[in-house]
């Protein structure tokens, strides 16, 4: 997670948006912004009764440890997967040498 430190409608940062992270000036927060995105419908589809057939009725009040940990099995193998998260970390080392060596000639 990224903090900024200041409120997002503080008038300096309006003044001088260059302070603040945005995946235009700082390109390497790509999965951290599509890991928020994922969490947010996760909340949203909490929050509308997606996952009812689960056991997790709107509103969602998790009151034991068993609730907590099937509420974290559902993030963890039917949410997050939906990210494709590991793509990040996924190159094609074949094109990346051809293209460093090009780029060193």
């Amino acid at each position: 997670l990224v903090w900024n430190h200041t409120a997002s409608n503080s008038s300096w940062l309006s003044e001088h948006p260059e302070a603040g992270y945005s995946l235009e000036n700082s390109p390497h927060l790509q999965p951290a912004f599509e890991l928020d995105e994922v969490l947010l419908q996760f909340n949203d589809d909490l929050a509308n009764g997606v996952y009812a057939e689960d056991g997790f009725e709107a509103p969602v009040f998790l009151r034991t440890l068993e609730e907590v940990e099937k509420l974290q099995q559902i993030l963890t193998e039917r949410v997050l997967p939906t990210a494709k998260l590991w793509e990040y970390y996924t190159i094609d080392v074949e094109s990346c040498v051809t293209q460093f060596a090009a780029a060193v000639k």
